[in-house]
């Protein structure tokens, strides 16, 4: 069974009316598509669950089967490189299924609000599941109902996005003084050529505009 996708089961006694074969996998209901004697056709439901054995049921009227374990794989898994980083608008992609592995592996997750009010919160429920066999250990959950950080910000963790920023703040002030520097590079001559033509006009003023002495004959 893949997570989203359609799969079949065979078996006996099953009504050729799909909407009466209830399909439990795990404990959610799948949908039946299609239905005979012989074989149902399910949408494996979207549980966001990591793979594993998952038990599944089926009710027929007062019958009701035994419980028998699947393989259970998710559609995706989530990966992400070493310094990388991963911006996830869409709530339908909140669901982060890892690929099994033996090896360690930390993952630093932070939610951002884009309302600039700190007095305007939503809570934020986060829960970590392992498969062990067909059960699941080491659920997790944790909800705010505050600010992380005071409105100062003073002592705040670094935004993930501050370097990105402070990144794009340099270039902005790089080209910034290039502009300066082209400005300065062009004017200086207008200035000089300015100066020149007011002294030539008016001899009795000097270059920084104050009267130069006149000649003096002793006496």
């Amino acid at each position: 069974m893949v997570e989203g996708r359609t799969a079949t089961i065979t078996g006996s006694k099953f009504s050729p009316t799909p909407g009466d074969n209830i399909v439990r996998v795990g404990d959610v209901v799948a949908t039946v598509t299609a239905a005979s004697s012989t074989s149902l056709q399910i949408i494996v439901p979207n549980k966001c669950r990591p793979a594993q054995a998952m038990s599944s049921e089926i009710t027929v009227g007062p019958n009701v089967s035994d419980q028998k374990p699947f393989p259970f794989t998710p559609c995706t898994t989530f990966t992400l490189a070493q310094g990388k980083q991963r911006l996830i608008a869409d709530p339908a992609d909140f669901c982060l299924q890892f690929p099994a592995t033996t090896a360690d592996e930390w993952y630093l997750i932070g939610v951002q609000s884009v309302v600039e009010s700190a007095a305007s919160l939503t809570a934020v429920n986060f829960a970590a599941e392992t498969p062990t066999g067909s059960n699941y250990t080491g659920t997790s959950s944790a909800i705010r109902s505050t600010p992380g950080f005071s409105p100062s910000r003073a002592g705040a963790a670094a935004s993930p996005f501050a370097g990105e920023r402070a990144e794009r703040l340099a270039r902005h002030r790089a080209v910034e003084a290039q502009l300066l520097a082209q400005e300065r590079a062009l004017l200086a001559p207008r200035l000089r050529s300015s100066s020149a033509a007011q002294v030539k006009a008016n001899p009795s003023k000097s270059a920084n505009g104050r009267d130069r002495p006149g000649n003096r004959q002793g006496g």
